[in-house]
């Protein structure tokens, strides 16, 4: 079951949020019929075991690139933005209770405490690019306890938004 706030903040995000999420973006080349492959901003569906974060109902991906690949469109305004929201949600993490938030090689604890996130050296590209977060803010609620399903916080949320 998806939990309260994933939903609220996909939600909020839907209805308030930079318009670049109402876009599609970039998610890979078919092999087949070499066309782009395009998905929606908002991911939930996990992609790894099942008591990962996604898969459990705990996490939301916000596609917006921190990167500028080649080739590819320039990315650099999705980056200013990206950072925006990640200020607005670390000015409402007391209320949206959130416990982690990773984004462009780095990430945020449920203090606000940042640290770098680097992959190793050996890591293949595009498992780099993954774990360090350059193409999405991935946003995380705890796996026990009352506050993944605190959705109190959106009005808070929503006046950040307007600012962004």
């Amino acid at each position: 079951m998806v939990a309260k706030a994933v939903e609220a903040l996909e939600r909020v995000l839907k209805a308030h949020g930079p318009g670049v999420l109402q876009s599609l973006a970039f998610d890979h080349y078919d092999k087949e019929t070499h066309k782009e492959v395009r998905k929606g901003r908002l991911q939930k569906a996990g992609r790894g075991a099942a008591d990962d974060a996604h898969n459990t109902g705990r996490a939301l991906d916000i596609i917006i690139y921190a990167w500028e690949p080649p080739n590819f469109e320039k990315w650099s305004s999705e980056r200013e933005i990206g950072y925006r929201l990640v200020d607005a949600f670390l000015r409402c993490q007391k209320d949206m209770a959130w416990n982690l938030m990773v984004y462009d090689q780095g990430e945020w604890d449920a203090e606000g405490i940042y640290k770098t996130r680097f992959a190793k050296p050996t890591a293949k590209p595009m498992d780099r690019i993954a774990f360090e977060h350059l193409t999405h803010i991935h946003i995380q609620w705890p796996a026990k306890g009352e506050a993944k399903n605190n959705t109190d916080w959106e009005a808070i949320l929503i006046a950040e938004l307007h600012n962004i």
